[in-house]
């Protein structure tokens, strides 16, 4: 019976769906204005950010819950990122695709060579007449739209262009630094990446934050690289829950998990609307636009 109705279903071309829509769909008497979107703007953030972390008496499922909630919401916030860029993406669910400690990846050109890629860089850049740090955060977006699932070319490319758009390691992945920000501890992200980085031990000389006080640089004109063990590999930075509570540090928290939270945190703090990220990204676009 199915088989039957879908040999008489005709089969249309997008050419003539956008004839349709110019022309009998116009007739039909729908409104042409345009719906107004949602958007969460720099205030709104504030709000979100202020109530969490110091209002906020929701119980979480583990508490490290509200600290990743408040780092992706950062992260969002500050680059205009798609969530499926930092957790794991709805559409490739299953595959624990997201932000990782370190990457352990197979190039082409020589498969029995592994070469060990990370997906966070910590920084420490020396101030003051001691080389004290400052800490720097650099994230690698490997997960954007049309850009997922590139492959390391470290050997000469055809096309001159493509070699221009390539970064240091040999692919297009986007890098975005975040400085330390010593004023306020909340909209830090660096802050957030140490005390995940911390709870999860992966740094290979410092093991709890008493110890970056004592940490220096060999002088004002060279920076001190935080270097991540290499057993932290494919270990995702924000991590899912399971049902008993108990963290789960090699499976990445997805994005249903993440809009979950966040719709509820924004109903907690009384917004009319229901949050929802790409709230997040259109009041990150308007403030680029200056709206």
């Amino acid at each position: 019976m199915c088989a039957a109705w879908v040999s008489w279903t005709p089969i249309y071309s997008n050419d003539w769906h956008q004839q349709f829509i110019k022309t009998e769909l116009r007739t039909k008497g729908l409104a042409q204005v345009r719906r107004q979107k949602a958007f969460a703007d720099a205030l709104d953030v504030a709000w979100l950010l202020t109530y969490l972390w110091c209002y906020d008496k929701h119980e979480f499922r583990h508490p490290r819950y509200r600290a990743q909630l408040s780092f992706i919401l950062l992260l969002i916030v500050y680059t205009g990122a798609r969530p499926g860029t930092i957790v794991e993406s709805s559409a490739y669910r299953g595959s624990n695709e997201a932000l990782q400690y370190k990457v352990c990846q197979k190039p082409l050109w020589q498969l029995y060579l592994l070469i060990r890629k990370q997906d966070f860089k910590l920084v420490g850049l020396p101030i003051g007449p001691q080389n004290t740090l400052e800490f720097v955060l650099k994230v690698r977006f490997r997960y954007e739209k049309n850009n997922r699932d590139q492959k390391t070319q470290n050997h000469a490319s055809e096309n001159a262009e493509d070699e221009e758009d390539e970064n240091e390691y040999g692919d297009k992945y986007k890098w975005v630094s975040f400085r330390e920000d010593r004023t306020c501890r909340g909209r830090c992200p660096v802050t957030h990446f140490l005390g995940f980085a911390f709870a999860d031990d992966v740094f290979e000389d410092v093991k709890d934050d008493t110890q970056l006080q004592y940490l220096r640089s060999l002088g004002l004109t060279e920076s001190l690289n935080l270097r991540i063990k290499s057993s932290a590999k494919q270990k995702p930075v924000l991590q899912h829950c399971r049902i008993n509570g108990i963290m789960d540090s090699e499976i990445a928290m997805n994005y249903n998990e993440f809009a979950s939270e966040l719709a509820e945190l924004g109903m907690r703090v009384g917004f009319r609307d229901l949050l929802r990220p790409y709230n997040l990204r259109r009041g990150t676009a308007n403030a680029i636009e200056g709206k």
